[in-house]
């Protein structure tokens, strides 16, 4: 099952005022598995892809250039083989120390993922992802973090609170803000959460 990027607890904890038991806790969590997938599909990612903990094997034609893009990766990849001779059975390990680099060189430093793998042709002897089909196999946790980023996790926080308020009221789109003697008007996301949505969403290729 993919990772959620919040709990119950963290749900009840922006919700100070109210006072909480465990009774809730089943009913939050399905809110935040909700909340979620939805940040997932908004962003146009794979189900988890905020917090991915487990590396898995992908296999790619090669470019037949110095470049390959394979898709976003949480961290660099865990090990890169190459068909060399075009034969998926016979594959070749190729290193980081000396046959390619990931792209962008500064994505770890920037919290961004890695998205392309570059050939070192100054010091490695490889000189192209061979063009064969399943040529590549690349280990990599792919998605776009392997932890969940700050800005995220409270966007889905956000996402779920708001969800279990308004299940509160009969999902009305009408809310009383008792204190104040107003009626709150809820439609639509959370303008944080959607500017975060816009500014992370990928873009079909």
């Amino acid at each position: 099952m993919p990772n959620n990027y919040c709990d119950a607890d963290d749900i009840k904890a922006v919700m100070p005022d109210q006072s909480w038991t465990t009774a809730y806790d089943a009913l939050l969590n399905v809110y935040a598995t909700r909340a979620s997938r939805e940040f997932d599909r908004a962003t146009n990612r794979h189900p988890g892809a905020y917090a991915v903990t487990t590396a898995s094997d992908r296999y790619f034609t090669g470019s037949g250039g110095i470049y390959l893009y394979p898709g976003e990766m949480a961290e660099a990849p865990s090990a890169v083989a190459v068909a060399e001779t075009g034969d998926p059975s016979s594959l070749t390990a190729w290193s980081t120390a000396s046959d390619y680099f990931p792209l962008p060189y500064n994505a770890a430093d920037e919290g961004q993922p890695y998205t392309g793998l570059e050939i070192d042709v100054t010091n490695g002897n490889k000189c192209q992802w061979y063009r064969f089909p399943k040529a590549v196999k690349i280990t990599a946790k792919w998605g776009y973090s392997a932890t969940v980023p700050d800005e995220v996790q409270q966007a889905v926080i956000t996402w779920a609170a708001r969800s279990f308020k308004r299940g509160q009221q009969g999902y009305s789109d009408v809310g009383a803000i008792q204190e104040l003697g107003q009626l709150r008007y809820v439609k639509g996301l959370d303008p944080a959460v959607d500017d975060l949505i816009q500014r992370l969403r990928r873009q079909a290729v």
